[in-house]
């Protein structure tokens, strides 16, 4: 989201990103022959337009707005996706899943071309129920099933 200008919206297999500023068109990105929720989903605005999906099998889809086409879709997850977010930078990705596992990703690589290299940064007791980035320090906020609220500050 930049400056509160798009809101990402999803139900079932198509997510919505409605421009709140410009006009109020409804663009509809739809993951090409995959039918599996959409369960997040995250915007980033840093050198191209990035919608960035969780779904239920643990995979996740990064899709070029701009270019209105589907650059990756991966499974760095064994189950549902329940959180995805850009770093306030935009060069990192962290998801969450309850698979039980906090996953970071580098997003500055070439993503037409490859899937962002990733790693298992934490872990929780139980489901990963959702993960938020400080607004200005390297370090995330982590919610799970386990009852506990943790706050991680990753080696860059």
């Amino acid at each position: 989201n930049q400056a509160g200008k798009s809101t990402p919206l999803s139900q079932g297999f198509v997510a919505q990103i409605r421009d709140c500023l410009i006009k109020p068109i409804t663009v509809y990105v739809v993951p090409e022959r995959y039918n599996k929720h959409i369960l997040s989903q995250t915007l980033s605005f840093n050198f191209r337009s990035f919608f960035f999906t969780g779904h239920e099998d643990g995979s996740c889809m990064i899709y070029d707005i701009t270019a209105g086409r589907t650059l990756q879709l991966f499974s760095p997850h064994t189950m549902d996706c329940r959180s995805v977010r850009f770093s306030p930078d935009n060069r990192f990705l962290l998801t969450g899943s309850y698979d039980t596992s906090i996953i970071l990703m580098d997003v500055r690589k070439n993503l037409d071309i490859e899937i962002p290299p990733y790693s298992v940064v934490a872990n929780h007791r139980d489901k990963v129920i959702q993960c938020r980035w400080h607004p200005s320090l390297p370090a995330f906020l982590s919610s799970s099933a386990d009852k506990t609220v943790t706050l991680w500050a990753p080696d860059d």
